[in-house]
């Protein structure tokens, strides 16, 4: 399953904004990246909850032209997992309504 970095300045690492992004990279090293993945999202789900402390699951982006859904990835050390959708809205798998809801935004995208 091929994974393409994102090409959104800041992606991999931002030099400016919050200092509590995973991304921020002054003084430190970044622990995260945004990726867009080719394939089953369900399964890069699976794949990325075990691998890494922080996954967010956004479905209001674009790559090359496309509305497609990108993953968060980063390197904390407590689990963390979100959801994106439009507008921005961030809902946190942290209660049974938010599992649902990331859920749901997986099962569409298949």
């Amino acid at each position: 399953m091929p994974i393409r970095p994102s090409p959104a300045r800041g992606a991999l690492a931002r030099f400016d904004g919050s200092e509590t992004s995973r991304h921020y990279a002054v003084d430190r090293l970044s622990d995260a990246v945004d990726v867009f993945v080719d394939g089953s999202q369900a399964a890069a789900w699976i794949a990325a909850v075990r691998l890494f402390g922080g996954v967010g699951f956004y479905t209001d982006t674009v790559y090359d032209g496309e509305q497609r859904p990108m993953f968060h990835v980063d390197l904390r050390p407590s689990r963390l997992c979100w959801l994106r959708s439009a507008g921005g809205r961030y809902t946190y798998a942290t209660t049974s309504l938010g599992r649902v809801a990331l859920l749901r935004a997986l099962a569409e995208y298949g």
